[in-house]
């Protein structure tokens, strides 16, 4: 895994996002604010969308970078990526011991296929490469999960509380990483037990991850007076600019979910088999 990551370490981050978390980390170390306000780079992007007092997502992505800013350390920077991916790895890896046959204190061959697929995972691969928070996202989901189903399976708090930080970590890279809540809760609501020790279980995922994600929804509404930045939708100069943008905007509704059923046609029959164990 790591040796397919190095030959991307001496890559030249000048993608725009990438220069766009580098300046707000940049930017931090000056003035200690979370803006593009006084960057260079704001000259090149919509100020409809970013010339705004508060970045729209969440720090976490920039704080992981200011050490590598303070030292003028670009190239170096892209191991905050790198954690992302690593973490899917651990992620997946927690989730394969939960579901491990009853006694076993190993993994069988099976179990393991899913873990070095995750290593050498092409989307992760790729999105590793680039000082983005994608891979953040998806790596602390995978170890919110991984966390959750260690503690069904062996009935512990503790795991459901790492769950629900690693869930806050998630959103605290960018906000859609929240959406490994409902999985979370999903996931509770189907294991066994009666209804009592299944709200406990809930609450000790969630209540780690409200915790957490309370200072930046405070931080957000206390500067705009709403939670969400309901202003990210571009323009149709931004949209006649980038071809992409245009048409993932143009996506229906559902989208993504329907084509995950036709990608990855297991994921629906994993689900409808859950349901029925669950007495749905």
């Amino acid at each position: 895994m790591l040796a397919l990551k190095l030959p991307g370490y001496h890559a030249q981050h000048i993608e725009t996002d990438e220069r766009i978390y580098w300046s707000l980390a940049e930017n931090w170390i000056e003035s200690r604010t979370y803006t593009l306000r006084g960057t260079e780079i704001l000259d090149l992007l919509p100020p409809s969308m970013y010339d705004k007092p508060l970045f729209h997502h969440p720090p976490m992505l920039t704080f992981l970078l200011i050490p590598f800013a303070s030292m003028e350390a670009s190239q170096a920077a892209i191991a905050v990526s790198w954690i992302g991916h690593f973490a899917a790895v651990i992620g997946i890896a927690l989730i394969a011991w939960a579901w491990r046959p009853a006694g076993r204190r190993s993994l069988d061959f099976l179990l393991w296929l899913p873990v070095l697929a995750m290593a050498v995972d092409p989307v992760f691969s790729f999105a590793g490469r680039k000082i983005w928070p994608d891979t953040l996202v998806g790596g602390f989901g995978a170890v919110a999960i991984g966390a959750c189903a260690l503690g069904i399976r062996s009935d512990r708090g503790g795991w459901l509380l790492a769950g629900g930080a690693f869930a806050a970590f998630a959103g605290l890279s960018k906000l859609t990483g929240l959406l490994i809540v409902p999985i979370g809760i999903i996931a509770i609501l189907l294991s066994p037990g009666n209804a009592r020790h299944r709200a406990a279980r809930c609450l000790a995922f969630v209540a780690p991850c409200a915790v957490l994600m309370a200072p930046w929804f405070w931080m957000f509404f206390r500067e705009y007076g709403q939670c969400l930045p309901a202003w990210i939708q571009p323009d149709a100069e931004v949209l006649a600019a980038n071809p992409h943008l245009a048409r993932a905007f143009g996506r229906p509704f559902g989208f993504y979910a329907y084509e995950l059923l036709m990608a990855s046609p297991v994921a629906g029959v994993c689900l409808a088999a859950a349901c029925i164990g669950a007495g749905f």
